[in-house]
């Protein structure tokens, strides 16, 4: 089997000061690089342009999930990485990713998150990371997954595609890759109250959302069993 084409995607709103260094850091792993910003204001649009990537702009619905989906529509890889911009990986990593999307058959897998403040972009940061798979639970996303139209995004915020998974395929698909994810948690901005609030808002209507579904779900099953 031929090497599984890479596809890493991004949604930026103000990332300016991590954006170039980004794309620098992860040219030589993806085989496509798509980026969809959501009405950036501090030049984020103008140095995205400049780059060697699909560029995709759109307004912000105030719903992650949406955003994320987009930008996998763009997508043609046939494994996608979710990568904000103001994570890295370290180069030392790249062999394993490509390895673990080759010849699998797993639909996604785990990677660890790690925050840094003031130094996140010291390379002598761990490249790997030794956790259980119970702790991967907790301190990892599912953001390595194969592109297929059944895995998708849910949630305004803390948005996931582990429920479509789970759901559609069961967990056992997924697998653990101690590829660390860094960080850049220097302005610490959920702090910010105003944030909070915003957040707070967005993951009572992702609940809403989310009982909405499954009531129109029991409910068009009752109709079909009607018939």
């Amino acid at each position: 089997m031929g090497k599984s084409k890479l596809s890493i995607f991004t949604i930026t709103y103000n990332e300016a000061e991590h954006l170039e260094f980004w794309y620098k850091q992860h040219k030589d792993l993806a085989d496509e690089i798509v980026v969809v910003d959501t009405d950036s204001i501090d030049g984020t649009q103008e140095i995205a342009k400049k780059l060697p990537i699909k560029f995709i702009q759109t307004k912000w619905h105030h719903s992650f999930a949406e955003a994320k989906n987009l930008a996998i529509r763009h997508c043609t890889g046939d494994w996608l990485l979710s990568l904000s911009p103001d994570f890295w990986i370290n180069k030392r990593n790249f062999k394993l990713i490509n390895e673990a999307i080759k010849n699998t058959d797993k639909k996604a897998f785990w990677l660890p998150l790690v925050h840094h403040f003031n130094d996140w972009r010291k390379e002598d940061h761990p490249a790997l990371i030794d956790l259980s798979p119970d702790e991967y639970l907790t301190n990892s996303h599912l953001s390595l997954f194969k592109n297929d139209p059944n895995i998708f995004y849910q949630g305004r915020v803390h948005e996931n595609v582990h429920e479509s998974i789970f759901r559609k395929y069961g967990k056992e698909v997924c697998g653990f890759l101690p590829v660390v994810r860094h960080h850049d948690n220097t302005k610490n901005q959920i702090s910010n109250p105003l944030k909070l609030k915003y957040y707070w808002f967005l993951e009572n209507l992702s609940a809403l959302e989310r009982k909405a579904w499954e009531v129109g779900q029991e409910l068009r099953k009752k109709a079909y069993d009607a018939e």
